[in-house]
C-alpha cells in the first residue's frame, strides 16, 4: 500500500512541486526580495523530496526536516508563512492525487499516512514556534525586571550642581579644598 502511495507521489513530483511553488510565489507571503525565484524552487523541491523520503523509509525524516527549517526560520527572523502555506498546500495537492490515483480500498490507509506525516510536522511548527515565542517573552520579562533594578539603583534623586558641574568636566570648582 504505501508503495503504491510513494509510487504515484514520484510520478507527480514535478506536479507536487510546480503546485506548491505557484501558491507560495502568488499567496504574497513571501519576502520576494529576500527570496528569488530559484531559491523557492530549491526549497520546495527539498521539501518534496523529503516527504518522498518519508513515504519511502520513515515518516521522521520529514518531520525532522520541518523542524529544522522551523529553527532556521525562526532564527533568521522570517515569519513561518511560507513554511505552513507548503505544508496546506502539498497536504491538499496530495489528497487529491490519492482520490484520483489510488484504489478506493487503499485510500484511507494512504491518506491517514499523508495526515500522520504532514500532520506531524505541522504540530512540530507549532510547538517548536510557541517555545521560541515562550523564550522570548521570558527574556522580555527579566530585561524589564533588570531594567527597573537599574533605575532604583541608580536613582539619587534630582541632579544637584556637583552632578551637572561634574558632568561638565570640571571638578566641583565651588568646594572649597582645606
Amino acid at each position: 500500500m504505501s508503495n503504491k502511495l510513494y509510487k504515484v507521489m514520484l510520478e507527480n513530483r514535478a506536479l507536487l512541486e510546480d503546485e506548491v511553488f505557484l501558491r507560495l510565489n502568488a499567496s504574497g507571503v513571501l519576502n520576494k526580495h529576500a527570496l528569488g525565484e530559484e531559491p523557492l524552487r530549491e526549497r520546495v523541491a527539498l521539501l518534496v523530496e523529503k516527504l518522498l523520503g518519508s513515504l519511502q523509509e520513515t515518516p521522521g525524516v520529514f518531520v525532522s526536516y520541518v523542524e529544522s527549517i522551523t529553527d532556521e526560520r525562526i532564527d533568521e527572523g522570517i515569519a513561518l508563512h511560507e513554511l505552513q502555506l507548503a505544508l496546506v498546500v502539498l497536504e491538499e495537492k496530495i489528497w487529491q492525487l490519492v482520490v484520483e490515483s489510488i484504489p478506493l480500498e487503499d485510500q484511507v490507509r494512504c491518506l491517514g499516512m499523508i495526515t500522520l506525516i504532514v500532520g506531524t510536522a505541522k504540530d512540530r511548527v507549532a510547538h517548536i514556534f510557541l517555545h521560541h515565542l515562550q523564550m522570548v517573552e521570558s527574556e522580555v520579562t527579566f530585561l524589564r525586571r533588570q531594567s527597573g533594578f537599574l533605575e532604583q539603583a541608580s536613582d539619587s534623586g534630582p541632579a544637584t550642581e556637583d552632578d551637572v558641574n561634574w558632568q561638565r568636566g570640571s571638578v566641583k570648582p565651588h568646594h572649597i579644598l582645606a
